[in-house]
């Protein structure tokens, strides 16, 4: 059984104890209170591309909110 690291450790390139832990969240996930998700084809993303990502969307919704209240 080859051992691989959850989501939140993956991305924080850090140790991960999930697959020993199995249901349980890792202790990292436990501590940091955020949920445990188990991939094995997850790849890291990028801060940079993921706040750009963040951005884009933010100013889409802004503007759908922006036309509907401007509609009202």
């Amino acid at each position: 059984k080859r051992k691989f690291a959850c989501v939140e450790c993956r991305q924080q390139k850090s140790k991960c104890d999930a697959c020993e832990r199995a249901p349980e969240p890792c202790t990292k996930c436990a501590k940091k209170n955020v949920p445990c998700i188990l991939k094995r084809d997850f790849r890291r993303t990028y801060k940079r591309a993921r706040n750009e990502a963040i951005e884009k969307r933010f100013k889409e919704l802004t503007r759908t909110l922006t036309n509907l209240t401007s509609d009202e």
